[in-house]
Parts: C-alpha cells; sequence; structure tokens
C-alpha cells in the first residue's frame, strides 16, 4: 500500500481542502480521508457499497499529477503512521 496527500487550496465548500487516500498495488483507493473547509471530515473505505466507486480508475503518478496542479495545489506521499493515525481519529 502507498498513502497520499493532496492540498487543494479553493474555497468551495462542497471540495475538500486536503484529501487523504490509501492506495493498492493497482494505484487504486481503498480508503480516503477528506477534510473540507467547514470543518466537517468525511471517511471512505471501498469496502463499504456507496463507496465502492473509489477503486474505479488507477492513480496516475505523483509525479504526474502534480504537473497538472498550480502552484498552491499538491500531492505528496505520506507514512502509513500518519494515514492510520487520521483514519483512527476520524473513521467511525
Amino acid at each position: 500500500m502507498k498513502y497520499l496527500k493532496d492540498v487543494w487550496c479553493h474555497i468551495k465548500e462542497e471540495f475538500p481542502t486536503t484529501s487523504y487516500y490509501e492506495i493498492d498495488e493497482d494505484r487504486r483507493a481503498v480508503r480516503l480521508i477528506e477534510f473540507f473547509i467547514n470543518g466537517s471530515i468525511k471517511c471512505k473505505s471501498r469496502t463499504n457499497k456507496e463507496d465502492a466507486y473509489m477503486a474505479h480508475l488507477p492513480f496516475p503518478s505523483i509525479e504526474e499529477m502534480n504537473k497538472n496542479s498550480t502552484a498552491t495545489d499538491y500531492i505528496v506521499y505520506v507514512s502509513q503512521e500518519e494515514f492510520e493515525s487520521l483514519w483512527d481519529k476520524y473513521a467511525h
């Protein structure tokens, strides 16, 4: 598994400002934690039927994703420990 942090600087309440992804060896999302500007947090897992859509498309490489981002938007790898700490704190 790999873990990604996606930071997206904007003020639109319907989109997350920061997302953390757990992706499998095929680069498909397994779990997702989303933080919104209004303070709400959503945790999703592809094991939940309503969240199964997460695994449909593989993630491109970080280099490819960052190539298309702006100076304030970026994606980086994070540790499993960082992801699991957030998941344990917010997934209920």
